[in-house]
């Protein structure tokens, strides 16, 4: 059962009223959360996380975290992990990490999850076998270490650069594209852009998009609810690159008037 984020003052927010009265009224056993958030780069508060919290012990839900993108946390936020937030719930908290997208090594196929509680990881652990999902490359195993152990100071460089796009993307749209606004990200190498004033229905955006713009996103009502309208866009790239993209959006939107 989805629940919507909410889009106030160009920040997205948590709706925990109406998060309580879904996991009141619905009986869920789990919670899926995703932190920092894919796709529109929020690094969740400390505050925020302990009141989530807070409503998962009252219900009694196994909270499940997506944190793969907590490495790529854009300066001054900082990512705050699930259980260091509430400590209470450790043992009804199941955390998936991965160094692929901060060290772009995805193709290398590395990831682990952290589960401290006996009972519940010799549980996933039991499937994992059963599913013959345990065996690694070892190639991949010796880069994820080399990554977290030596990476730190090539991390700090892509992190500045993803920032400098960033704030490039949103002056150009201020002042080139104002009918186009981004959703800053606070985390991950991702923009949330806001095309609704377009008018488009979701396909039609998707279509102008590559067929008019030749610029290939991901569309944002593939996310979920509320995404209909918005294109997500990857900052992990040369600036030349972004600014290319950007000139073909700022011509394929001047050609519509």
């Amino acid at each position: 059962m989805p629940n919507p984020l909410q889009l106030v003052n160009g920040k997205y927010e948590m709706d925990f009223e109406d998060l309580e009265a879904k996991a009141e009224a619905s009986g869920a056993k789990m919670l899926l959360l995703c932190s920092p958030h894919n796709p529109i780069g929020r690094v969740w508060t400390r505050g925020e996380l302990e009141r989530l919290a807070r409503i998962c012990d009252r219900y009694g839900l196994l909270v499940v975290v997506d944190e793969i993108h907590s490495d790529l946390e854009l300066s001054p936020h900082r990512h705050t992990s699930f259980p260091v937030a509430a400590p209470e719930l450790a043992n009804r908290t199941v955390v998936c990490m991965a160094p692929s997208k901060t060290f772009n090594m995805a193709g290398l196929a590395t990831s682990f999850v952290l589960i401290p509680d006996p009972e519940l990881r010799k549980t996933f652990q039991t499937f994992l076998d059963k599913a013959h999902l345990t065996a690694m490359n070892p190639f991949s195993l010796t880069a994820a270490e080399a990554a977290y152990r030596h990476g730190d100071d090539w991390l700090d460089r892509v992190l500045a650069y993803i920032k400098g796009n960033a704030e490039f993307l949103r002056d150009f749209l201020e002042r080139t594209i104002p009918q186009l606004s981004a959703v800053m990200p606070e985390g991950t190498y991702m923009a949330w852009i806001d095309c609704r004033s377009l008018g488009f229905s979701p396909d039609e955006l998707q279509s102008f998009m590559v067929s008019k713009a030749k610029v290939a996103m991901n569309a944002g009502h593939t996310f979920g609810q509320g995404g209909e309208g918005f294109m997500r866009m990857n900052l992990a790239a040369p600036r030349s690159v972004l600014e290319e993209a950007l000139r073909r959006i700022e011509a394929a939107v001047n050609s519509l008037s």
